[in-house]
Parts: structure tokens; C-alpha cells; sequence
């Protein structure tokens, strides 16, 4: 048995993961660059490609989460430029909220059920406007991005210390996920 204070977990492997599993790694921290063979290339971006349209057509094929449930969110696509949140009212109610910066943790957040929000549209045009229910919290969530807050800032410390050793494999770079991320560089 490994103790995971010790050893880090490393990720399943995938099949793609066969392909270069005898190919070496380039790494361009601390060391001079070189170029990598050309067919390696050519296959990670095909690999890219094909990885991408998957995701996008199994996007497309899926219901996007909440829909059903409010029907203002089947088109609710928007750009808020510069986005104030000039009050929010009504009483906290909880949801599981998760977040794709810190994969695989969904936790419960309290937050407003309607905010007032005053921002700047695509075509530079003072907007303000209210929102209520699953749009009020998805905005909410993103505005916390913003100011530099992540969904597990908002619960409570108990259950942080309960996830600190997810959140510090995530941040070590110890994450199964589907997309790209960037990890803080190791020094």
C-alpha cells in the first residue's frame, strides 16, 4: 500500500497514453529545448483534433445541465464586459456547485437567490438587469472568478480541511480531466 503523503497517484492511463509510451519527454523548464521528432507532433495534434471533436459533438448530443429545469437557460449565452454586482437579494439557498479549475470536487455553496448586475454588453452598451434562480449562481460564480474566488472559498472550513489533500493533488498537478489545464510550475 502506498501512503499518498509519500508517493503522488498518478493517472489512469489511457490507450493514448500507448502510443508515446516509449517516446521520451521534452521538457522546456530548466533545460535547452529540442525539437521532438515530427511524427510525434503530427500524432498529438491528431490526437487533439479527434479529442476535440468528441467533446464537442458528445456536448452537442448531451442536455445541457439545468435546461429542463429553467427554461430561460436553453439560449442563456452572455458576455458581460467589466460586470458590477450591485446587490443581491433574497434568502441563501444551497446547491452542489463544481467548478472545471478544480476537477472532480462538488461541493455545496450557499449563495442569493436574485442578483442586480450592471455591466457593459458585446456592443459596449450599458446594460443592468436582474436575474433570479440557476442563472443568478451561475453568474455569481463566474463574477467570483473575477475577484479572484473559487467555489471552495465559500464553504465552510470544516469541509475544506475534508478536501485539502484533493485540492493540493489538483494543485500538484494530479488530475484526470479531459481538458487542458495549467498547474503552477514546480521550482
Amino acid at each position: 500500500s502506498r501512503n499518498s503523503r509519500t508517493m503522488p497517484r498518478r493517472r489512469e492511463r489511457s490507450s493514448r497514453d500507448s502510443i508515446f509510451r516509449d517516446t521520451p519527454t521534452w521538457s522546456t523548464v530548466g533545460m535547452k529545448t529540442r525539437k521532438r521528432p515530427g511524427w510525434i507532433e503530427s500524432e498529438e495534434k491528431r490526437l487533439r483534433k479527434v479529442d476535440k471533436k468528441e467533446e464537442s459533438e458528445s456536448i452537442q448530443r448531451k442536455d445541457l445541465p439545468f435546461e429542463e429545469e429553467e427554461e430561460g437557460l436553453k439560449d442563456f449565452r452572455q458576455v458581460f464586459i467589466n460586470p458590477v454586482i450591485t446587490r443581491e437579494e433574497g434568502d441563501p439557498w444551497k446547491f452542489n456547485e463544481g467548478c472545471l479549475s478544480i476537477p472532480g470536487i462538488r461541493e455545496d455553496v450557499s449563495r442569493k437567490e436574485k442578483l442586480h448586475i450592471e455591466y457593459r454588453a458585446a456592443s459596449w452598451n450599458l446594460k443592468r438587469e436582474t436575474y433570479d434562480g440557476i442563472a443568478a449562481r451561475i453568474i455569481q460564480h463566474e463574477y467570483d472568478h473575477l475577484e479572484g474566488i473559487l467555489f471552495v472559498d465559500r464553504i465552510s472550513p470544516m469541509r475544506r480541511r475534508m478536501i485539502k489533500n484533493k485540492l493540493m493533488d489538483i494543485s500538484k498537478g494530479i488530475a484526470d480531466v479531459s481538458y487542458s489545464m495549467k498547474f503552477p510550475v514546480k521550482r
